[in-house]
Order: C-alpha cells, then sequence, then structure tokens
C-alpha cells in the first residue's frame, strides 16, 4: 500500500510538471515585447558608448597636444636658463680678468686697459671715505 502512495504521488507531481511547462500566446508574445525591448535599450548604450569612445579619444589627443607643448615650452625655459647660466659665467669671468690686469695695464690690449682703468677709478671712487662733522 505504500508503494502505490508513493507512485501516485510521483505521478500527480509529474503531470503537474509537464503541464506547466505550456505558455499561453500572451505570455510568449510578452516575452518577445520584452526581449525587443530589452535588444533596443542594448543598442542604443551601444551607441552612447560609441559617442563616449569618441569623446575619450579626442580627449587624449588633446592632452597628447597638450603635453608636446609643454615639453617644448620646458625646453625653451632649459635652453633659457642655461643661457643666462652661461652668461653669468662668462661675466664673472671678465670680472675676474679685469681685476687681475688692472695691476698690469702693458698686458693688455688697449680697449681693455681703458676698461680696466674706468673700473679701477670706479672701485676707488667707492673706497674713498666720507667727510662728515667729526672728521
Amino acid at each position: 500500500m505504500h508503494i502505490i502512495k508513493a507512485a501516485s504521488l510521483a505521478a500527480l507531481i509529474g503531470a503537474g510538471t509537464l503541464l506547466s511547462g505550456c505558455a499561453t500566446r500572451e505570455s510568449v508574445e510578452h516575452a518577445q515585447a520584452t526581449a525587443d525591448l530589452a535588444d533596443s535599450d542594448a543598442k542604443a548604450a551601444k551607441g552612447a558608448a560609441d559617442r563616449a569612445q569618441a569623446s575619450a579619444d579626442s580627449a587624449g589627443k588633446s592632452a597628447q597636444d597638450a603635453t608636446a607643448l609643454a615639453q617644448q615650452a620646458n625646453d625653451k625655459v632649459d635652453k633659457f636658463l642655461a643661457e643666462q647660466a652661461a652668461k653669468k659665467k662668462h661675466m664673472a669671468a671678465r670680472h675676474h680678468h679685469r681685476r687681475h690686469v688692472a695691476a698690469n695695464t702693458q698686458a693688455c690690449p688697449p680697449m681693455e686697459q681703458h676698461g680696466a682703468l674706468k673700473m679701477e677709478k670706479k672701485h676707488a671712487a667707492a673706497k674713498t671715505p666720507v667727510k662728515t662733522a667729526q672728521n
């Protein structure tokens, strides 16, 4: 008896499962409409993604251009600083030369002698004491 109850219960469950697999025409049409809507949404999302990619590519190109311009400006600044350092070094060497040859004016060409004498007078004028009421 126990076996008969189990068999009939299994048959009842099996028949219910088989019959529940059938769909009505309305449910199929609803499923198709939902699938069509999902397909439409996916196509719209793909279009938006393509537009976003194009914008990102454009922004990347602009960033590359800006980087190139910044590098050019940096190169110009480096060149300017190098030129200024060279000028400063050259001017320091000229000043040293003029002070060195000021004592021996015979060693310099006439233009440098004139410049050396002028510098010597300028330094001498700066070293003269100022007369005050106390002197």
